[in-house]
């Protein structure tokens, strides 16, 4: 069957199984289900998986409901939905994240080790992929070398000021100004670095063989930062602290996030496993990325379930 799907519609399935054998699978920012659901399908039929399909939170809410969207409510909006699957059903689950949403499942997992029995992260955003891109726009080149250089000349202004008009305690006192506003300016250099993308407004997809037959973008490069963002150096640091089973699944072609950074992360983890595939960003809808993706990991969640 061959449909368009809008870059908006809602990731809202679930496939009845096996309890034990539980997986909760979250799309990406303008992602539709053709990114999740054929691995959904696969575990399901194969080995009687019970998945849970869902979206990111304001998902499918148009494009305002993304301007509006807080660090917070992408985190807790993605816990609300593994909150309520845990207490629907208490073992331990597997979490699949597609782009965006592993990093709050990765932050979720670190936090909640005892109710995730395995991640797997495909094409993983922990760090967008960098704005020297092809397509990058020299102004948001420049802009980010000016927020990376401001933070350090008003750090540095602020507090000899403070020292100078108050010694040591006008120094305290400059301390919070200073911390805020330097995280609030390396924030927005990092909000810059989505200045290339295009986002998914359309896809032409085959439902049964799961190839896209056309695709239509248009620029919305700053709506999703704001959220992402703060939350990338977090899931960085909790990871790098948990031993968890880990399957992380890459295109080498993918020119949306950075490869080399999320790999080099995943290396530093003994459990983790790392398959690279000849695709792009969304490795699932090329055809042979995809046989070999869904075998390895169904290879992965078996040896897991075992």
């Amino acid at each position: 069957m061959v449909r368009e799907l809008p870059w908006e519609e809602c990731i809202r399935f679930e496939l009845p199984g096996r309890k034990d054998r539980a997986v909760l699978a979250i799309g990406g920012f303008g992602s539709n289900p053709v990114t999740v659901r054929p691995l959904a399908d696969h575990l399901n039929s194969t080995f009687g998986a019970h998945v849970i399909g869902r979206s990111l939170p304001r998902h499918g809410e148009g494009e305002r409901a993304f301007r509006m969207l807080s660090p917070s409510q992408l985190f807790f909006g993605v816990k609300a939905m593994f909150d309520h699957a845990y207490e629907q059903n208490p073992q331990p689950w597997i979490l699949s994240g597609y782009s965006f949403s592993a990093v709050p499942l990765t932050m979720l997992a670190a936090l909640y080790p005892d109710r995730v029995r395995a991640l797997i992260l495909t094409s993983p955003a922990f760090k967008i992929a960098s704005p020297y891109a092809a397509t990058a726009s020299w102004t948001i080149l420049i802009a980010r070398y000016a927020l990376t250089l401001g933070p350090v000349v008003y750090a540095g202004t602020r507090a000899w000021s403070g020292y100078r008009e108050g010694g040591a305690e006008g120094l305290k006192r400059a301390v919070r100004p200073v911390a805020a506003a330097t995280a609030g300016m390396l924030i927005a250099r990092e909000a810059l670095s989505y200045g290339h993308l295009g986002t998914q407004e359309s896809t032409v997809v085959d439902l049964e063989e799961g190839q896209v037959r056309a695709a239509h973008h248009r620029r919305r490069h700053l709506y999703p930062a704001s959220a992402i963002a703060p939350l990338q150096p977090l899931a960085k640091w909790m990871l790098t602290r948990n031993e968890f089973p880990i399957f992380g699944a890459f295109g080498s072609q993918d020119t949306s996030i950075s490869v080399q950074y999320a790999r080099e992360m995943l290396e530093r983890i003994p459990t983790s496993v790392i398959r690279e595939y000849d695709a792009d960003h969304r490795l699932i809808t090329d055809p042979l990325a995809r046989q070999q993706y869904l075998g390895d990991a169904a290879e992965f969640c078996n040896a897991h379930w075992r």
